[in-house]
């Protein structure tokens, strides 16, 4: 009996080593960055960084840092595990403590914006522009920008804006040909502000750092519920406008929701070089 009870203690405290494992994401190394990246989409600036591939979405990622900048590279293998992002933008979400919370991130978008538009974004990042600056940008009616949203679900009501010297958040896109999709992003390890882009930590801190992209935004939702209802409404219709005893009906095609993908990983911030 006793020996019985023993091997049972033996295989819970087994069991429970091996849930924990289980439970733990992996932790990559971030390589110091000796000087600042070029922030444009390739991994011409990554020569011998090791990448870590995440099977489940087919993208090889790696970070690197220095004192101020956390460097992340996202290669996405596979065109199909892009699933919606021109809509839903890229969010990277940034936790000190080491836990899978969403309550500070930022969301990478393209954004298609008017000349209008663009001239005031400019004004506020660098003052007044000169008429004739002015003028070139009129010469196109858009402009497609490489947009940030700061996420920060724990910012007081009425948090004031991220101040205009706030060093900001950068990434691009590159598309090779092989058809590989690399974006390449740049955030503050500093934070001056409750809404500014930065992670609230400094070099040779560990944290963990979540992706996530894909799915529908309420934008897609309404839309798709206002075709659905117009669908509908037309098959009404045409029920009502069929003689007595037809059997004619009218349905609508549901259509699959794109995929919403994300993974979590633990990042080690290299200290020095």
């Amino acid at each position: 009996m006793r020996k019985t009870a023993k091997i049972l203690l033996i295989m819970l405290a087994v069991g429970s080593i091996f849930i924990v494992g289980l439970a733990k994401d992996k932790v990559v190394t971030s390589t110091w960055c000796p000087s600042p990246l070029l922030i444009d989409g390739t991994s011409t600036d990554w020569p011998g960084v090791t990448t870590t591939f995440e099977k489940k979405v087919q993208v090889d990622y790696a970070f690197m840092n220095d004192a101020d900048y956390l460097y992340v590279l996202f290669i996405f293998k596979d065109p199909q595990y892009l699933s919606s992002i021109n809509q839903t933008g890229m969010t990277v979400y940034f936790n000190v403590a080491g836990k899978k919370k969403k309550d500070y991130g930022i969301n990478f978008i393209q954004k298609r914006i008017s000349a209008q538009q663009y001239i005031a974004m400019l004004e506020k990042q660098k003052g007044p522009l000169p008429d004739a600056d002015k003028s070139n940008i009129l010469a196109n009616p858009n402009y497609v920008i490489f947009n940030f949203d700061v996420i920060n679900k724990k910012a007081k009501e009425n948090a004031p804006e991220a101040p205009a010297d706030a060093k900001p958040a950068v990434y691009r896109i590159h598309q090779d040909q092989e058809n590989n999709v690399a974006f390449e992003f740049t955030v503050p390890l500093a934070r001056v502000s409750e809404l500014a882009p930065g992670i609230g930590t400094e070099a040779g801190k560990q944290i963990k750092v979540g992706f996530e992209w894909g799915g529908m935004t309420e934008a897609m939702k309404q839309a798709r519920m206002n075709r659905f209802k117009s669908q509908s409404e037309r098959s009404a219709e045409t029920v009502s406008e069929q003689p007595a005893g037809g059997t004619r009906a009218s349905t609508a095609r549901g259509r699959r929701s794109p995929k919403k993908y994300d993974f979590w990983v633990d990042v080690q911030l290299a200290k020095t070089q």
